[in-house]
């Protein structure tokens, strides 16, 4: 009894933080994320910054309006006076706007471009957090099912190892095989915890993603079944076609490459003279009396050219140049990587589907040839080493066919997110829903099913339905062992 009260204790600690757990489906964790996600934020920023650029471009078609003012007072020595005192005063309004040379309209419209890339860039970011969000989502709990499934090896290879005791125990075993079934069990234990550790970095991962505190317990539902899609490698040119017509990247590539060029005009129209309207009034009074005052305006064309700065807008332009050719390489490279995304995720889907239905056939024939090897060796007709085989295929058939199931639904959302579909795919059960396991964060362990340690006999029922879909139980007990 003394091997089971670790696991008692784990469990129970688990059903306690179940009360505080935070129940989120796989919808509700894209949804946080879009809102508190760091990297969300920081697109949305850059798109804010972006919107205020334009506005400063804007404001350079307006005139430029300056007034001043000033006061003189002056001392003057004469005769018969000894000293006089002069007082005036002046004030003036003038104002300039470029007709021309000022750059203002390329300057407008790179401005307006880049604010298009930011909104695109800012969806390109967001949907890669979705699908940040739906890996870790799904990894955890496929990590979930991988720790169940150890567990259920734990529970094996205890019986196991009480089974060959109380044999060694009548004189019908070797004493080698109660070593050989205690190795056994050490071996499973150290490979629970090893998935414990996978488990809870799963965890960590997606609430660092959400923006959530850390050790914030949470609870995961998994997510309804979605079929795969069916596509073919004939139907690529097709795929990429509408991949690249919906994915937000084109925007984003198209936009840089519209904002090179008007950068490259700008550069070009900062080369040519530059012509202004000008205007002012100005006034200025005398101390006596305070109305005799000169009033004066003035309205004119003024043109200038800068030698100097003709070398360096030259330079501008051939830099601009350069980038413009630099930007059209990226839309060549955006174009090339959602073809690659989305023949990657066709042949992901068509493995998946395979490797899915590959690991539960190895599955079911790893469950039943186990049955048998622990049958014959309750008889006396198998070797322990036989049974340790037969129950390390079936732990490993049970993990990969969890894996393959895991890897199947990622595959449907890679596909999505490499069409341009919207993201998750399928709805998640309501929030109201009660989820599977509770995933508790921090250190303690989530609530796991822990059976009292039995020895399987003939006459044993068939085995029950697992808790972790797609992964069957071990046989129901119906003795057990005296401890």
């Amino acid at each position: 009894m003394w091997n089971l009260l670790p696991a008692l204790a784990l469990a129970t600690a688990g059903d306690a933080l179940a009360g505080e757990a935070r129940p989120l489906t796989l919808d509700e964790c894209v949804r946080i994320a879009q809102e508190q996600g760091i990297s969300a934020k920081i697109a949305s920023l850059e798109t804010r910054a972006a919107a205020y650029r334009v506005g400063q471009a804007v404001v350079g078609w307006l005139p430029e309006v300056s007034a001043s003012g000033s006061r003189d007072r002056s001392f003057v020595i004469t005769k018969p006076k000894p000293l006089a005192l002069g007082d005036s005063r002046s004030a003036g309004v003038h104002a300039s706007w470029n007709l021309f040379g000022g750059g203002d309209v390329f300057n407008t419209a790179a401005a307006s471009y880049g604010h298009t890339r930011a909104v695109a860039e800012e969806k390109v970011a967001r949907r890669r957090l979705s699908l940040d969000v739906i890996s870790a989502y799904l990894q955890a709990l496929q990590n979930e099912a991988l720790l169940h499934a150890r567990d259920r090896d734990v529970e094996r290879r205890a019986a196991n190892r009480e089974r060959a005791a109380a044999l060694v125990a009548r004189g019908k075993r070797a004493r080698v095989e109660e070593l050989q079934a205690a190795a056994a069990y050490d071996a499973s234990r150290s490979a629970r915890a090893e998935s414990e550790f996978q488990y809870h970095s799963s965890l960590a991962q997606l609430r660092n993603l959400l923006g959530m505190a850390p050790g914030e317990t949470i609870a995961l539902s998994a997510p309804p079944e979605v079929a795969l899609p069916d596509v073919a490698p004939e139907k690529l040119a097709g795929e990429v076609g509408r991949a690249w017509a919906a994915r937000p990247e084109r925007d984003s590539a198209e936009a840089s490459l519209s904002e090179s060029r008007a950068s490259y005009g700008r550069a070009v129209e900062s080369a040519l003279p530059r012509v202004d309207v000008t205007g002012g009034y100005s006034g200025v009074w005398g101390q006596s009396p305070w109305w005799a005052r000169r009033e004066g305006a003035s309205l004119g064309l003024t043109a200038s050219f800068s030698i100097t700065g003709l070398f360096r807008s030259g330079l501008q332009a051939m830099e601009s140049k350069t980038r413009v050719a630099q930007s059209e390489a990226r839309l060549d490279e955006s174009r090339r990587q959602v073809a690659l995304e989305v023949e990657r995720a066709i042949y992901s889907v068509r493995a998946a589907a395979a490797q899915r239905s590959a690991a539960e056939s190895a599955r079911t024939s790893a469950k039943e040839a186990a049955d048998i090897i622990a049958e014959r060796y309750r008889l006396g007709q198998a070797q322990i080493v036989e049974l340790k085989d037969s129950e390390s295929q079936l732990s490993a058939a049970e993990s990969d066919a969890v894996s393959a199931k895991g890897r199947a639904q990622l595959a449907v959302q890679q596909y999505a997110h490499a069409v341009g579909e919207s993201l998750p795919v399928g709805s998640s059960p309501s929030a109201g829903s009660t989820p599977s396991t509770p995933s508790a964060g921090g250190s303690e362990m989530p609530p796991v099913p822990v059976e009292p340690v039995v020895v399987p006999s003939a006459d044993s029922p068939p085995p029950a339905a697992s808790p972790i879909e797609g992964v069957e139980s071990s046989p129901t007990p119906s003795a057990v062992v005296p401890q």
